[in-house]
């Protein structure tokens, strides 16, 4: 799991030109589904972005969530925004 979020965060969720650090992953269960959160900041020397997001596969498809803030507000939001990424669940379709 952690090539492939190296790859998310550095081709598709970054910008060229943003440095991406991942802080912490985790992997959870939940009706019989996989979820796998993981806690990250995007960096470039003008701005500074940290963010949750949950990856979820099911009913043959990808879904992502991701909840973040700028690095002012991140210490101020960061537990509310981790219980947002925590609530991620997929629907049977």
């Amino acid at each position: 799991m952690e090539e492939v979020v190296s790859y998310l965060l550095k081709h598709v969720y970054a910008a060229p030109t943003q440095m991406a650090t991942v802080f912490d992953m985790q992997e959870r269960t939940v009706d019989g589904k996989n979820y796998y959160t993981f806690e990250y900041a995007l960096t470039n020397r003008n701005f500074s972005r940290a963010a949750f997001a949950t990856l979820g596969i099911g009913n043959g498809r990808y879904y992502t969530l991701i909840v973040g803030a700028n690095e002012r507000r991140w210490r101020r939001v960061r537990n509310q925004l981790k219980v947002v990424a925590d609530s991620f669940k997929m629907l049977d379709i």
